[in-house]
């Protein structure tokens, strides 16, 4: 019964100050919003007509070229498609890492 009383306690006290980080971040997000700090827009302008790594929100990536940003939508040609991204799923852009031969390195972390 002990036992059992404490994985509850600590599971609890795990959740919750997960919880507790994620809210905090959403608001801090949410506060540099609408005080205009944060557009998304004009950073990824710099990526336009380059090959990046985008991840996104959901632990997946894609690789592509960045053709347009405009109205929080991000279009990205890939190998075989056009795609488009809203621009609050992205949670990093990296521009694609070459060697200095200008061949794409094979391995990216």
């Amino acid at each position: 019964m002990s036992s059992g009383f404490i994985i509850f306690l600590l599971l609890f006290v795990v959740l919750s100050s997960h919880g507790t980080n994620y809210y905090r971040r959403l608001k801090a997000y949410k506060k540099n919003k609408i005080n205009g700090e944060i557009d998304m827009n004009e950073l990824i302008k710099n990526y336009i007509d380059k090959e990046c790594l985008i991840w996104l929100s959901w632990s997946s990536t894609i690789t592509g070229t960045i053709l347009d940003a405009a109205d929080g939508w991000l279009e990205i040609q890939t190998k075989d498609s056009k795609q488009m991204v809203n621009c609050d799923m992205i949670t990093r852009i990296q521009e694609y890492p070459r060697k200095k031969n200008g061949k794409k390195k094979s391995v990216i972390f």
